[in-house]
């Protein structure tokens, strides 16, 4: 199939579409969140906290954050060396950030907030390269992109698609799904009508776009399409769901597809790398099935059952870690260990009382998974420590609302739905907290959190089509 621009959809950059700015008050606003507010022309968007931030229920509610629609001339963006975020779950989408030191503690109020700006719908967590945070969101009909300092929060551009009517599935919530990546100066995006999009970093401007959901005949699901793109040995690897592709290889120049592989729909689970008989193979989840795709023509290398139709839906990304794939799900699927060392797979262990998770993806430290087990739909969630090996819980922790965990060194931050950071020691000991801070007062707070140079990045999902991205201090900053 090739790719083309739908007519359907226009690209803007510089000011060509009239937009309105929506106001938006984190301090006891109630419903006035969507109104229509008159700013002035050029008034500052981000709100920089600084010093006088702090974590607690008072400190961290931002005034008069709104969500600025503009379009604006594109300046050129960071060319900052240091630790990047280029992806969901970081450098090596396991929630692991390298070369980043984090505080061991952090004040009684929480760590420093050092700017805050207002966002549109989407469950997209951020990206971070090269000192640029990426942000991938919503607003009425447009999809939109912008590029900002990690610094202040500024935007160097910002891209606007018109994607037409606003089209919200179960989640109520109309914005995408999948994190961006970011891969040799191009900025990926998937959004959960099944655009697929390739922009420019430098500037925003489009290098191609198409809807795969249309060109494979993929079914919607649940929440629409979430699996966020990986690049694998020079091709673009998208979890599509269609007849006869499930994933599918695409070449990131000029979005043509290479290969189709697989008959099953999709799930929310991101794929990844691994090493299997001495070569490179795409780890994916489908929407009943765990496969291990050839990079160079998805041949399936191996397959094996993994989760169930119905009313389910699969978004922890596969953790791969010595020659081994843990997989976890929860509506009484469970988790299970792959052991890919090998000519063909085999089962280590699998229960549904290690970790089942709605869509949290643990951490792995010195062979111990962390991260919260539990749905949060009925409320169960809990935070834990799980020898990988066994499937044992060395440790546990009831009544913590189901989040994200990422990790730098020996230290995890746990962002949970209900907008709570945590801090505390990778230990399969007991569990040892270093810090706590309500960072959200209101809404939920599904987004993948990032950490980039000891700044973490964190957003809550929208309320009334506006939400938060917030910028902490939480390491050593370059």
């Amino acid at each position: 199939m090739s790719c083309s621009l739908s007519p359907s959809l226009s690209v803007s950059r510089l000011i060509v579409l009239p937009l309105i700015s929506i106001g938006f008050c984190l301090a006891g606003c109630g419903d006035k969140s969507n109104e229509t507010t008159g700013r002035a022309s050029g008034e500052n968007p981000v709100s920089s906290v600084g010093d006088t931030g702090s974590a607690n229920s008072v400190g961290y509610q931002v005034q008069d954050l709104e969500l600025e629609l503009d379009d604006i001339e594109a300046r050129p963006v960071n060319q900052l060396a240091g630790p990047d975020w280029p992806q969901i779950l970081g450098p090596g989408r396991n929630g692991v950030a390298t070369g980043e030191t984090l505080l061991n503690e952090w004040a009684d109020n929480g760590p420093e907030l050092l700017w805050a700006r207002a966002v549109g719908e989407g469950n997209a967590g951020v990206v971070v390269v090269a000192g640029n945070v990426i942000v991938f969101h919503r607003h009425n009909k447009f999809l939109i992109c912008e590029a900002l300092d990690a610094a202040t929060g500024e935007p160097f551009w910002r891209t606007k698609i018109d994607a037409g009517r606003r089209n919200a599935l179960m989640d109520g919530d109309a914005g995408p799904k999948a994190t961006p990546l970011v891969d040799d100066g191009r900025i990926f995006l998937f959004d959960h009508e099944g655009w697929l999009i390739c922009l420019n970093l430098s500037d925003g401007s489009e290098q191609w776009m198409r809807n795969v959901r249309d060109d494979f005949a993929a079914p919607p699901g649940y929440f629409g399409s979430g699996a966020s793109p990986a690049m694998i040995d020079g091709k673009l690897i998208v979890t599509v769901g269609g007849e006869n592709s499930a994933v599918v290889a695409f070449d990131p120049e000029t979005g043509d597809e290479i290969w189709q592989a697989f008959d099953d729909r999709a799930s929310y689970a991101s794929p990844v790398q691994a090493e299997f008989n001495g070569r490179t193979v795409i780890v994916a989840l489908s929407r009943t099935n765990l496969l291990g795709l050839s990079p160079e023509d998805g041949e399936v290398l191996f397959q094996t059952g993994f989760g169930r139709a119905g009313a389910t839906a699969r978004g922890a990304t596969p953790v791969v870690f010595d020659q081994h794939i843990f997989l976890n799900e929860a509506y009484g699927v469970g988790a299970k260990l792959i052991d890919i060392s090998g000519e063909e797979i085999s089962v280590t262990w699998e229960n549904d009382d290690s970790f089942s998770s709605q869509y949290s993806t643990p951490c792995i430290y010195e062979g111990h998974l962390y991260g919260t087990a539990g749905r949060e739909d009925h409320g169960n969630g809990s935070l834990r420590c799980v020898e990988a090996l066994t499937g044992e819980i060395k440790w546990n922790m009831d009544g913590v609302p189901v989040g994200h965990t990422v990790m730098a060194g020996n230290l995890v931050i746990l962002f949970g739905h209900q907008g709570k950071l945590t801090l505390f020691e990778a230990t399969p000991d007991s569990f040892k907290q270093l810090g706590s801070a309500r960072i959200f007062e209101r809404g939920i707070s599904r987004a993948i959190p990032a950490l980039s140079n000891g700044r973490l990045f964190v957003r809550s999902n929208a309320r009334a089509g506006t939400g938060v991205l917030k910028c902490f201090k939480v390491g050593e900053t370059n």
